[in-house]
């Protein structure tokens, strides 16, 4: 398997090929999503575990870069959630939950 980086309109990410690659022939595209913190790096090992001649991996770098501390920049595909659009999520989903029950008892 032979790796390339690129660099498209939005997007970077990293292309994971057969060995073998003929372009001729068609491959299946497997696209590996990272989750947030990480990096089109972090999931390029999974790529000989899944097959190492029958498809063709891509592995997109997440568009928002954030401080993740000590020196280190991770990717995020979202904004993280501030504490009160946490709390708000939270608040209801526990009124959503309070209504169905009722609604089921009736």
């Amino acid at each position: 398997m032979f790796t390339s980086s690129h660099k498209g309109k939005r997007l970077r990410y990293l292309a994971i090929w057969p060995d073998d690659y003929n372009p001729a022939v068609s491959y299946p595209l497997v696209v590996m999503l990272h989750g947030f913190g990480a990096s089109m790096f972090d999931l390029v090992f999974l790529a000989p575990a899944i097959g190492t001649a029958r498809y063709i991996y891509l592995c997109p770098n997440a568009p928002l870069p954030f401080n993740m501390g000590l020196g280190r920049v991770g990717f995020g595909w979202t904004p993280p959630a501030t504490k009160s659009r946490l709390l708000m999520y939270r608040m209801q989903r526990l009124c959503c939950r309070a209504f169905s029950m009722r609604c089921s008892k009736n």
